[in-house]
């Protein structure tokens, strides 16, 4: 069973908290560690993610697809112009 720690850092009065322990997770670093933990655990979000990882690699190929195809087509139109 895990106990909830953070809610003893809020209620140092609570029966069984530490002062010791509330004072070492009032300190920046402890709360980073803290919220590090949490997001490693917390299991929420995870197919948001991937969506939007993969809407990422769509509009990375979607550019490089748009600059290829940009790139002729000024050629072609320059090609034009000067012919005229």
């Amino acid at each position: 069973m895990v106990r909830d720690r953070s809610a003893w850092s809020r209620a140092p009065a609570r029966a069984g908290a530490s002062l010791l322990w509330v004072a070492k997770t009032e300190t920046p670093m402890w709360k980073l560690i803290n919220l590090l933990g949490r997001l490693v655990a917390d299991e929420q979000g995870g197919e948001v993610l991937e969506y939007a990882l993969i809407a990422g690699l769509i509009i990375v190929a979607a550019i490089a697809a748009i600059t290829a195809v940009g790139n002729k087509v000024l050629a072609r139109w320059t090609s034009l112009q000067n012919s005229m």
